[in-house]
């Protein structure tokens, strides 16, 4: 296997290897989602729990008190009746104690047959049927005396009669006692499964929160990440040379651009140089477009080991380049084109598949950008003016153009441009 399959190979794998990282990563998204529904719609559920719960509850603690008024009620009720006379107010006092004996007895057992939870239910039994307490029986057997009072004639019964007595007696303080009892042990049940659903909700908040954490670290963060990454690499990509990795006329306009908003406002000095290949056509035409290339990328590497790290450098095209020396007054930069000349004319390159070794140069106009200049397209044009210029006087040398020597007329301009291939 050779090594070009080889490469293909391991691409392939690379490229597969990404596709399931990014497939485990919309799956643990997908999950995450569907593990925080899960956790909203339980505490939804549990919400509308809770609020029925207490609606229940509430009618239940209602009931307790309702019961409890009732057997004072009753109590008063009997009494007015034991000290009516015969007529018009002891029947109406006896209709009286009937419907509170009768509501009395149906709130009993609406609270022990139909409770609103199991936790009331458990509440009651302790209360209504234990040994300690039978309300069940007191209630049953306070509310029987009554009926049995209701039944016999007012003028029969006085405050000293036994059944008086017997009622008395029941609705003293230990029925009193039982039935405050059962109401706090409703409202301890209440409040001990309101403190269960509350830890529950927090459970389900804690569960959501760590999901989404556990979301944001495995998902989230990747992806956030990932795509800052690939943003960085389109925008490199949009300002970078793809043969030669330097910027590429873009991004070279826009430092250009940039720099002369700097001129106009602080007067600092700034040089431009514009490149180009001597001969470049003739190179691609003899030793084919690969040595071509190679020619190119081996002048970058040449310029950008020998400039300033402030110093842009950038392909505008073709074998055409320009350099933006910044803080540079014009005699420094022919200077630095000179020595990049030199440079570029010491090195060379083989050939593409041989071993022939290929030289070449560069001609070089340099120019100062000026506050004055309408843009930086002005200092543009002037180095290039002086690149023709350089090439029209027999290539491979540093041309350097003044403000002062203005545009060359059209004419000139296009007699110079025939020297730049």
């Amino acid at each position: 296997m050779d090594a070009q399959t080889q490469g293909s190979g391991s691409g392939r794998r690379a490229g597969l290897a990404a596709i399931n990282r990014d497939k485990r990563k919309v799956a643990g998204y997908v999950i995450g989602l569907l593990l925080i529904a899960v956790a909203i719609t339980c505490s939804h559920l549990i919400i509308d729990y809770l609020i029925a719960r207490n609606k229940q509850d509430q009618q239940t603690i209602h009931l307790g008190y309702q019961q409890n008024i009732l057997a004072q009620r009753i109590n008063q009720l009997a009494y007015r009746y034991i000290l009516a006379s015969r007529g018009y107010e002891a029947g109406v006092t006896r209709e009286l104690l009937r419907e509170a004996v009768d509501e009395m007895y149906r709130l009993h057992l609406g609270l022990l047959h139909h409770p609103p939870s199991a936790e009331y239910a458990a509440a009651a039994d302790a209360i209504y049927f234990d040994a300690r307490h039978e309300l069940d029986l007191k209630i049953r057997t306070y509310l029987s005396a009554a009926r049995e009072l209701a039944e016999k004639p007012a003028d029969l019964l006085t405050p000293s009669s036994p059944l008086a007595r017997f009622l008395q007696r029941h609705n003293s303080e230990a029925l009193q006692q039982g039935l405050n009892l059962a109401l706090e042990r409703y409202k301890t049940a209440d409040d001990q499964a309101v403190q269960q659903l509350r830890i529950i909700l927090w459970g389900l908040f804690l569960a959501v929160l760590l999901v989404l954490i556990l979301e944001w670290r495995f998902v989230f963060h990747p992806i956030f990440y990932g795509l800052l990454k690939r943003a960085d690499d389109y925008r490199n990509q949009a300002h970078t040379d793809p043969l030669t990795g330097c910027f590429n006329r873009r991004r070279f306009m826009l430092a250009a651009d940039e720099t002369f908003q700097s001129i106009q406002q602080t007067s600092k000095s700034c040089t431009l140089l514009m490149l180009d290949i001597d001969r470049f056509k003739w190179i691609n035409d003899h030793f084919g477009h690969c040595t071509g290339d190679e020619v190119i990328q081996a002048l970058v590497d040449s310029c950008l080991g020998n400039l300033r790290k402030n110093d842009v450098f950038g392909r505008l095209g073709g074998e055409e380049f320009a350099v933006m020396l910044r803080d540079t007054t014009l005699d420094q930069a022919e200077r630095v084109a000179e020595s990049l000349r030199q440079k570029v004319k010491a090195l060379d390159v083989a050939q593409y598949d041989s071993e022939t070794r290929v030289s070449f140069t560069v001609s070089i106009g340099v120019t100062s950008m000026l506050s004055c200049d309408r843009s930086p397209m002005d200092a543009i044009h002037r180095a290039d003016i002086a690149l023709y210029q350089a090439k029209a006087e027999g290539r491979n040398r540093v041309v350097v153009s003044t403000h002062e020597q203005g545009a060359a007329p059209a004419g000139d301009l296009d007699r110079l441009s025939a020297f730049s291939a």
